[in-house]
């Protein structure tokens, strides 16, 4: 999540995640397996319930 909302390369992640392969390769799997989704759902829904959840979604048109 932290790549997609600054926009970074992979490459570019910040150190503090690990190597940028293990990190593509973890979201690759997650993404693929339903993870992510999980991992998001339960965000929202906890974060939602305490109120401190403020998403901005914005469609990117080329």
């Amino acid at each position: 999540m932290y790549r997609y909302g600054c926009g970074t390369a992979w490459r570019d992640v910040p150190t503090g995640f690990g190597p940028w392969q293990t990190v593509w390769k973890r979201h690759r799997r997650y993404s693929g397996d339903g993870t992510s989704d999980k991992i998001l759902a339960a965000l929202l829904t906890e974060g939602d319930f305490r109120r401190d959840v403020d998403c901005l979604f914005r469609s990117i048109q080329r």
